[in-house]
């Protein structure tokens, strides 16, 4: 045995020293083989990240990063046919009646099976033609996937970016691409170095994503927050709103490190004197984060430079009708240095636009459309577009007001100004149908839930509405009258409006009527914010004034 292994042990002796004397094999090399097996594996401690890493960024990710947007090689820049085609024919564009259903059927995908949305604030309503581009380039990325997300996507995002930047008055240098405006409001707050004591300021209206954002943030470095309470009366009066900021800068002082400001507040969707509140704020040496998120192509020249805030960030899928997944983020060029990505990718390093442009793989599909809605919207004509939707805007209020003798609506500023939306006071006591409701689940108190008020929900789709609002009209019970509960049949029993209320009235409006239209519940009152786009018309409003009447007129008989 032991004579065995020591053969054995020869053997791979002799072999190994063959092996080194191969033809083509320097000394060094054979030392190296020789030693190989003794060797200890090398280590090597970086201790100083930030100056001694060095990233391996690939190189068409460093061009695209240094690209200025004429400079962008024209054989990358693929157009699709249909966008092709379309710019052709964008003369005729002009000549379509706004609010036709034509207008509606050509330019956009809604179910024609349902025919009063009046929600587009929620997710928008994107252009036919961007969903026929966005198809049209996700066949070309599944056709070659590598040469498509690295030269091809890179090229398009590239110019999609500047294109918007354009759009918004901003510089192509100072605006990144994000899925999302919450994304971008990650990404800044991320970028702040707070510490105990530290506050940031937000108000009851802010964005409730964002609130939580603020929220996580302040927890995690055991700063503060400083929460700014409007009354509906402040959001009424613009020298109300300033005293209010003026107050709550007095009241932070030097502990003050982000104030964030809604340009367009999501409900009561009132415009806020951003360029004032920004003013106040600079001159207190406190930065500011816009949340314009219903701002960009609900608002005519933005000149988000001009407005005087650090940060800006708005949707584009809203009032610019894109595909979801596209927003923009621009950011001072004083921050940029700052402000990264919550993703960390390939663009490591290269600077504020590289580190933004590749977050990963993704579809970036949703930005490769944007230049077909801005076509559309340059087809239509901006301002023409804008005009409609602010004068169908005030019209529905009118309307809603004549038909319920309500007062209070919130949603335009003094000079009149919209963003295509408005908050309208409902009437009350409301009657519930219980046929409506009973089928779907219910909360612990009886009271069916169609989505979060001021957000809409999803429509669960009913072809027989009008034979279901008879059997609905049909078996109404009364949930409140004069302010005293009352049976209400196992739906629900309120003594005043509520977002019980509010959630169960969105929810019939919508199985029922075929109307898709937030309600919410502020201060004691029931509220519907009603939306128009160019797919509206006025007759959309009067079917929704119709049907809350059928309501208080069931709570009516009840007395």
């Amino acid at each position: 045995m032991v004579v065995a292994a020591w053969g054995l042990k020869a053997a791979a002796q002799r072999l190994s020293v063959r092996r080194n004397q191969l033809p083509g094999r320097t000394p060094k090399q054979r030392a190296r083989a020789t030693s190989s097996s003794s060797k200890q594996p090398v280590v090597r401690f970086i201790h100083r990240p930030e100056r001694d890493y060095k990233p391996n960024n690939p190189k068409w990710l460093v061009e695209a990063a240094a690209w200025r947007p004429e400079h962008i090689p024209q054989e990358l820049l693929l157009e699709c046919p249909a966008l092709t085609a379309f710019k052709e024919q964008a003369a005729a564009m002009f000549t379509m009646e706004l609010g036709s259903s034509e207008c509606r059927q050509q330019l956009f995908a809604l179910d024609e099976a349902f025919p009063h949305y009046l929600n587009h604030g929620s997710y928008g309503a994107t252009f036919r033609l961007a969903l026929e581009v966005q198809s049209w380039y996700r066949q070309l990325m599944e056709q070659e996937p590598v040469r498509f997300m690295e030269t091809v996507a890179m090229a398009g995002l590239v110019k999609a970016v500047a294109d918007v930047a354009g759009f918004v008055g901003a510089s192509w240098q100072d605006v990144v691409p994000v899925v999302n405006a919450t994304a971008a409001v990650n990404a800044v707050v991320a970028s702040l170095q707070l510490r105990s004591g530290d506050l940031l300021l937000m108000s009851n209206a802010t964005y409730p994503a964002v609130r939580s954002t603020l929220a996580r943030a302040a927890a995690a470095a055991g700063a503060g927050l400083l929460e700014l309470s409007f009354e509906l009366e402040d959001l009424m009066d613009e020298e109300r709103i300033l005293g209010c900021f003026r107050a709550a800068l007095a009241a932070g002082g030097r502990r003050l490190k982000l104030a964030v400001v809604d340009h367009v507040v999501s409900f009561p969707p009132v415009v806020l004197p951003v360029a004032q509140i920004c003013s106040m704020c600079r001159d207190a040496g406190v930065p500011v984060l816009v949340d314009g998120a219903h701002a960009v192509g609900s608002l005519l020249d933005l000149a988000l430079p001009s407005l005087g805030c650090t940060y800006y960030t708005s949707n584009l899928h809203k009032w610019m009708c894109t595909p979801k997944g596209a927003a923009l983020l621009w950011v001072h060029p004083s921050r940029q240095d700052e402000v990264k990505p919550l993703v960390v990718s390939h663009g490591y390093g290269l600077g504020f636009r590289g580190e933004f442009l590749w977050q990963g793989t993704a579809d970036i599909t949703p930005w490769l459309a944007v230049p077909a809605c801005l076509a559309v919207l340059q087809a239509l004509q901006q301002q023409r577009v804008i005009d409609y939707n602010h004068s169908l805007v005030k019209q529905a209020v009118q309307l809603l007001q004549q038909a319920w003798s309500t007062r209070m609506v919130l949603g335009s500023s003094r000079d009149g100004t919209t963003a295509g939306m408005a908050a309208v006071e409902m009437p009350w006591p409301l009657s519930i149908p219980h046929s409506s409701s009973s089928s779907s689940s219910s909360s612990s108190n009886g009271v069916c839930r169609a989505g979060e008020a001021g957000e809409g929900g999803s429509y669960s789709g009913l072809d027989n509405a009008p034979a279901a609002a008879e059997a609905a009209a049909a078996t109404a019970v009364i949930v409140a009258v004069n302010g005293v509960a009352a049976d209400a049949g196992g739906v629900g029993a309120w003594e005043y409006p509520s977002a019980a209320a509010a959630a169960a009235i969105n929810k019939y409006l919508r199985e029922v009527h075929c109307i898709e239209v937030p309600v919410a519940c502020i201060g004691g009152r029931l509220f519907v914010r009603i939306s128009a786009q160019i797919y509206n018309s006025i007759s959309d409003y009067q079917a929704l004034a119709d049907a809350v009447l059928g309501l208080a007129a069931a709570a009516a008989k009840q007395q």
